[in-house]
């Protein structure tokens, strides 16, 4: 049986990541991290890990059922953050305002996706963000410091939530959209 990579989560419009791809191009010689590439950024809302054909096509029914009683809704940036913290950080990453739409959203996907046994209930808080950077190494304080202060001000407009494969390769991962289903 062949499995795949994939997670769910939603997608950063052209005009966000060009917004961000812009502020953080001065960062991006001068830091030793591996940088998420421009149209790779999103929102996870669950890392599903290997699942198959089959559960794929679950999955994709079940979202586009979910999604007949949402409406779209605004996502805001709060803040930068470093995971796990800015002493000793391994991600850095946008955080945003936490809404109850997209509570619900992850709440009800990860119940729905534990009684299938697709996959397991994620033991931590949710905390909507869009992942930056992964560093390799411990940065110098002073860049922590700038990318700390950058202030992103975002907010975007949610239409639609993806299923997403994740394929990996020595250049980095590539994401590819295997089903949406919109609001």
């Amino acid at each position: 049986m062949n499995t795949f990579r994939s997670f769910i989560g939603l997608s950063v419009p052209e005009s966000i990541q060009s917004l961000i791809y812009h502020q953080i191009k001065p960062f991006q010689v001068a830091t030793d991290c591996k940088w998420t590439e421009k149209n790779n950024l999103h929102i996870n809302l669950k890392f599903l890990g290997k699942i198959t054909a089959r559960e794929a096509d679950i999955i994709s029914k079940y979202l586009d059922q979910q999604v007949v009683s949402l409406n779209k809704f605004k996502l805001k940036s709060r803040e930068v953050v470093f995971f796990p913290n800015a002493k000793r950080p391994r991600i850095y990453a946008i955080n945003f305002e936490f809404n109850q739409i997209l509570q619900d959203i992850q709440l009800n996907l990860n119940k729905f996706l534990a009684t299938r046994k697709i996959a397991s209930v994620e033991k931590r808080d949710f905390t909507p963000h869009i992942t930056l950077a992964r560093f390799k190494n411990q940065p110098v304080a002073r860049i922590i410091k700038e990318l700390s202060e950058i202030n992103y001000d975002l907010e975007f407009e949610v239409k639609q939530i993806h299923l997403y494969q994740s394929v990996l390769n020595p250049q980095g991962p590539f994401y590819e959209v295997l089903h949406t289903s919109k609001f």
